[in-house]
């Protein structure tokens, strides 16, 4: 039954059996136990039952729930379904009304830029604390992400926007790796950071060569290593 979905499975019924014997999350441990059982309907129900305790109890009781819940979720990413529409949008309404309040606490900002994957509120938490790491991080992948959006189609001797807001990004990401503690986490951004920075000084050199051939060939002939993307179109 468990198949692909296997850690998923596994990693709600972790959650389960860790969080049944606490008096605030024992409904949420319940949701997780009916899910990982595959009764969607009654997981949903435990965890509107969830919601609707947690907004009866005082604001610092509810903060602390979110910010578990945050730790729970992005520290689990292979349990997709430890969250939902619902449980988002209470989360978020929480950490708004936070960050409504003028609290000088970052979390907030952090957790409503990783869940509404928004970068401003990473760049707000950095007004307040320029070396926080998880929003650091979070800013450059970000901007890594734009640029591997960019060159995606490289392979296709196609490059998407303009190279000038692709430099950009790459500009903005070295300045904010460069504020991130050392770390294996650095490190995978730096290296992927360098990677980007030499596809896209190939494909300037490229497109100034007019040369007729495609970019893959040309970055073959010139001993770049080049990955190719394989575009993987689906079909109903």
């Amino acid at each position: 039954m468990y198949y692909w979905n296997q850690d998923n499975f596994d990693g709600l019924k972790q959650i389960y059996h860790h969080f049944i014997d606490d008096p605030y999350f024992a409904l949420y441990a319940e949701y997780c136990h009916f899910r990982e059982s595959g009764l969607r309907k009654i997981a949903f129900k435990k965890l509107e039952e969830f919601i609707q305790n947690c907004k009866k109890l005082d604001v610092s009781t509810q903060r602390n729930i979110v910010i578990t819940l945050m730790d729970i979720i992005y520290n689990h990413l292979s349990i997709h379904q430890l969250s939902s529409e619902p449980l988002n949008r209470y989360v978020i309404k929480v950490l708004k009304d936070w960050m409504a309040t003028g609290d000088q606490d970052i979390q907030p900002y952090q957790w409503l830029g990783y869940l509404c994957q928004d970068i401003e509120f990473y760049r707000k938490a950095l007004e307040l604390d320029p070396h926080q790491q998880f929003c650091l991080i979070q800013l450059v992948k970000s901007h890594l992400k734009q640029v591997d959006w960019q060159t995606h189609h490289l392979d296709l001797s196609f490059l998407i926007g303009e190279l000038t807001h692709a430099y950009d990004h790459l500009t903005q990401a070295h300045a904010l790796i460069d504020k991130i503690d050392q770390s294996s986490e650095r490190h995978k951004l730096e290296i992927e950071y360098r990677y980007f920075t030499t596809l896209l000084n190939a494909w300037e050199n490229y497109q100034n060569s007019k040369m007729d051939s495609s970019f893959s060939l040309w970055c073959k002939d010139h001993h770049i290593d080049f990955n190719e993307y394989i575009t993987i179109y689906y079909s109903n």
